[in-house]
Formats: structure tokens, C-alpha cells, sequence
């Protein structure tokens, strides 16, 4: 199977995270026909510690692989995620390494959702219910802000399972990005007016 023409399709956003000091990871969000793809690009100096890049990839496929399960109970939880359809791997080998991780998933019209948007006390009395079924499938999502929770009518919308991973939450009383709010212990409480 080939890898989609990712050039033409490189419309959206990108952001830049640096992994070393030498070393930097691009994240590229962009829309193809009636696909949303989300890519991983790194380029890693031949003196890089091939445990880093493992790391690395290891990080990649677990997003794709907890995306993949919460298809799979999305239904029972009662909540929607872009269906994930495939996974390509690029590596290449020059005087650096260069690999990329591209997740080929639904895309779907955010416009549709209040999203990006403080939750109210009723948003987190949806997600509750969710944050606890996702627990009670040993999964963790691991950023439930309002940029990653769309609300339509009686449908919520979790997108970005690049936190998230397998087994249960350490419950938080507070920190900068949880707070304990009648029992909503670790959605993030970016509570509106």
C-alpha cells in the first residue's frame, strides 16, 4: 500500500517540538477528500541512541493503537472519535535518519461542535459518565481539555488520543491542570461562566 501524496494535501496547521537539543519533531495536520491525517516527522543524527528513536516510535504507534481501541468502545461509552483507517511508516537513511508516522483517520467538520470552548458545569456532567467508562475499559485519554471535546446536541466528540494510554489515572485533588469538582477529578475543570 502507498503513501498518500502528502504534498498537495499540506493544508492546516503545524507545530514543532523539540525532543534534544539537536533533534526536533514536526506534527502536521492536514485534510485529504474525506480523510484527516496526522503526521509525525523527524530527522535524527546518525549519533542519536537508536533507544531514543524506539522510544519515539513507540510513542507514535500507542496513540494509533488507543485510537484504535476506543473505535472499538466508542458505542458503549457513548461518545464519537474519528474512525482510525490506517498507519504508514517512512524511514529513510542519509547522513541522518529520517522516519515519519502518518495516521490516516475520518475526518470530521468541527465546525459542527463546540469546541475549543470553556466547559460548563453541564459539559462536565456529560463527560463524566465517559471519563469513567473509558476507566472501566482500562484506557485513559489523558487530555480531556476543551480543544480536544467536541459537544453537538446529545453527541460528544474526543479527538487527540496522543496522551492517552493503557491502565487507570492516579485520581489528582489539584494541580495546574486538574481540579476536583464534584467528583470530575481528572477532566480538565476549564470551567465558563
Amino acid at each position: 500500500m502507498e503513501t498518500p501524496d502528502l504534498g498537495k494535501a499540506l493544508k492546516g496547521k503545524t507545530k514543532t517540538k523539540r525532543l534534544l537539543r539537536d533533534t526536533e519533531l514536526c506534527i502536521e495536520f492536514f485534510e485529504e477528500g474525506r480523510y484527516f491525517y496526522k503526521k509525525y516527522s523527524c530527522e535524527v543524527k546518525k549519533t542519536q541512541s537508536k533507544e531514543d528513536v524506539q522510544g519515539w516510535l513507540k510513542t507514535f504507534i500507542n496513540e494509533a493503537d488507543c485510537q484504535l481501541y476506543a473505535n472499538g468502545i466508542m458505542h458503549a461509552c457513548n461518545f464519537r472519535t474519528p474512525l482510525m483507517y490506517r498507519v504508514y511508516f517512512d524511514v529513510s537513511e542519509d547522513d541522518e535518519f529520517t522516519f515519519s508516522v502518518v495516521i490516516q483517520m475520518e475526518r470530521i467538520d468541527l465546525s459542527e461542535y463546540k469546541i475549543g470552548q470553556k466547559f460548563s458545569h453541564s459539559d462536565l456532567e456529560r463527560l463524566a459518565p465517559i471519563e469513567q467508562c473509558l476507566t472501566k475499559h482500562k484506557i485513559v485519554h489523558d487530555d480531556l481539555a476543551p480543544r480536544n471535546v467536541g459537544i453537538k446536541d446529545d453527541e460528544i466528540l474526543l479527538i487527540d488520543w496522543g496522551e492517552s494510554f493503557f491502565g487507570e489515572k492516579t485520581i489528582h485533588t489539584q494541580n495546574r491542570n486538574h481540579a476536583n469538582l464534584n467528583g470530575f477529578s481528572s477532566v480538565q475543570a476549564d470551567i465558563g461562566s
